[in-house]
């Protein structure tokens, strides 16, 4: 797979995984943060705002990888 295949690919894995990962902490911030006390809620944005970085940093890395080079077939007998 070319770099330029795998950066279209990965943009829209990486869209996809902003877009859903959104609208799940939302939700769960909306089911769980409204008893918590007001102190909790700043520390739970702050490790929700961060934590889909690490997935992004994976598939960034993964986008930017050069494509392998076969050297060609092999005659193994």
């Amino acid at each position: 797979m070319t770099v330029r295949i795998r950066k279209f690919f990965g943009m829209l894995l990486l869209l996809s995984l902003i877009i859903i990962y959104a609208i799940g902490i939302t939700s769960l911030a909306t089911d769980v943060l409204g008893g918590m006390p007001k102190l909790i809620q700043p520390a739970f944005y702050l490790l929700a705002g961060l934590a889909w970085v690490i997935p992004a940093i994976i598939l960034l890395r993964w986008m930017q990888t050069p494509p392998c080079k076969h050297s060609g077939p092999t005659d193994s007998h």
